[in-house]
């Protein structure tokens, strides 16, 4: 399993957390989200816990296929809707599912961000 933190104490309590719990197949990393972790990919599942405006190509590539990316979409202080995007031999498939309001996406300051 591997999750990705952009906040650098999160981060490193994180990883502490998971050690001192014993979990050892729980791998933590500080950074952008919206690069996922393509040295990783592919991943059978992705889950996101923040709001993007729209889905980060990275994250719509990183699924195996017959892998599924859940992820909050919508703007900050409006409608977001958890949308999957589930990826098949053939195609993409995204659709929306229920209305929620999430924290929004953080984004790194790399390249203008």
């Amino acid at each position: 399993m591997f999750t990705v933190e952009i906040i650098p104490e999160p981060a490193r309590l994180a990883s502490y957390v998971l050690r001192d719990a014993g979990y050892t197949n729980v791998h933590v990393r500080e950074g952008d989200g919206n690069d996922g972790w393509p040295e990783h990919a592919p991943f059978d599942r992705i889950i996101v816990i923040a709001a993007p405006a729209q889905i980060p190509r990275p994250l719509v590539d990183q699924p195996a296929t017959d892998g599924r990316l859940v992820i909050p979409v919508g703007p900050s202080g409006g409608t977001q809707w958890v949308t999957i995007v589930e990826k098949t031999a053939r195609d993409t498939i995204e659709r929306r599912t229920l209305p929620v309001q999430f924290v929004p996406f953080t984004r790194g300051a790399k390249e203008g961000r």
